[in-house]
């Protein structure tokens, strides 16, 4: 089976996030990558962050939805 059940969450991010960084590397260079790479650790924080905020409503009672854990 898997180590653990998150691998399957993260796999699709993961494969997205490569493809990305190989072409903005391949076209652009490492310079490019060196500028753009802020913009893409903000777009991880403000998912995380959004995550955080849903789940702390979830726990409050005021969930947006039928969010499951598991």
């Amino acid at each position: 089976m898997y180590g653990t059940g998150l691998g399957t969450l993260f796999w699709g991010s993961a494969l997205v996030g490569w493809s990305v960084k190989t072409i903005v590397v391949r076209y652009g260079g490492p310079g490019t990558y060196q500028r753009v790479r802020p913009f893409f650790v903000g777009m991880i924080f403000g998912e995380l962050g959004s995550r955080l905020v849903w789940g702390f409503l979830s726990l409050l009672g005021a969930t947006g939805g039928d969010y499951d854990w598991w």
